[in-house]
């Protein structure tokens, strides 16, 4: 299961480094809303292509068939109660018939909304602006030996936060360079890392080296799991939250993108002859 993980990681990792190799120089609403539109595209082409297109044709026509009805009859009681009950049972088989292409397409989206997490949920800090370093240890006595060393483009601002109750440790770094940067964890003689980056740019972050699980695993695919057995069970970096400014809002990306997504499909739905 481990080694699938692996491949399916690096799969998607590959393909998403592709996509976004032309995007990295774009505002972030301008490179979402460029996955959001093929994202939408693609889901309804996977949607028409795995679904029954007349039966959901007639199970919508038949649910507005009786909304029209209870409108027009809605003095005669009897007429509105079997209309109703039509309407549900036309819902529940359009549900039916959405369920294959939903199940076809779960996965897929799962895994780009993995990967859209890493590019759009965070930030990289910007040079001179502090940030948190967590380190997880396996057992409490671990958090009296954990030693780190900064590259050149990080600098340790304040003495290590040693929590021995909760197994972490908490490093204050400030960001001195722009880069991609190694931040070197020591511990009973064994050395973890992990990445940094700091840019302007859009970029990959990865918040959080973990060990070998392999829900943790598909969670945080930028880098390689922790060692099996090393006394270092977690090493994330607390980036700055990304907030995609539209108009006077400040969104979440997850919120934006599925906006986009939608819009994208009802603009395609005609062209593409698609019914969803």
């Amino acid at each position: 299961m481990r080694l699938l993980i692996s491949a399916v990681n690096a799969a998607a990792n590959g393909v998403c480094e592709i996509l976004f190799a032309s995007l990295r120089g774009l505002p972030p609403l301008v490179a979402l809303g460029i996955i959001a539109f093929l994202t939408g595209a693609v889901m309804l082409l996977a949607y028409k292509f795995t679904s029954n297109q007349r039966s959901i044709g007639r199970a919508k026509d038949v649910m507005q068939a009786h909304v029209l009805a209870v409108r027009l009859f809605q003095d005669q009681i009897g007429v509105v109660l079997r209309s109703y009950g039509r309407i549900l049972r036309a819902t529940f088989g359009y549900l039916r018939l959405s369920l294959v292409p939903l199940l076809v397409m779960f996965i897929p989206l799962t895994l780009l909304l993995i990967q859209l997490e890493a590019r759009f949920a965070y930030r990289s800090p910007r040079i001179g602006e502090p940030f948190l370093v967590t380190v997880r240890v396996a057992q409490p006595q671990d958090v009296a030996g954990v030693s780190l060393e900064t590259p050149a483009g990080l600098a340790l601002t304040a003495p290590l936060l040693r929590d021995a109750e909760g197994r972490e440790v908490v490093a204050r770094l400030e960001a001195r360079q722009a880069g991609s940067w190694n931040l070197l964890v020591r511990l009973a003689g064994s050395e973890s890392k992990k990445q940094l980056i700091v840019s302007e740019r859009l970029e990959s972050l990865s918040t959080e080296r973990v060990s070998p699980g392999i829900l943790a695993r598909l969670l945080n695919p930028l880098e390689d799991p922790l060692p099996a057995g090393s006394p270092v069970i977690a090493i994330a970096v607390d980036y700055p939250e990304r907030r995609i400014a539209l108009g006077r809002f400040n969104l979440n990306w997850m919120v934006t993108f599925f906006v986009l997504s939608l819009l994208a499909g009802l603009a395609l739905k005609r062209p593409l002859r698609a019914d969803f």
